[in-house]
């Protein structure tokens, strides 16, 4: 396992882990401006993503996005 805290120039926090398989995962969470770096810019997750903080912000509501690979 491994953790990288988070950081004000990262706007992240990640955490590496290999399950009892030997597969790797990565989670990550953070801003939603940080997280959408992480997508390659053809991903069509980048305008659900999207959609929904517009959503939240429109409410008033702050953002943290969580994901994995």
């Amino acid at each position: 396992m491994k953790y990288f805290p988070f950081t004000s120039e990262r706007k992240a926090s990640s955490l590496v882990v290999k399950d009892e398989e030997g597969r790797l995962f990565a989670f990550v969470k953070g801003a939603d401006s940080s997280i959408r770096k992480m997508f390659k810019p053809d991903d069509e997750s980048i305008t659900f993503i999207d959609q929904e903080v517009e959503s939240y912000a429109a409410q008033g509501l702050r953002t943290l996005v969580f994901g994995y690979k």
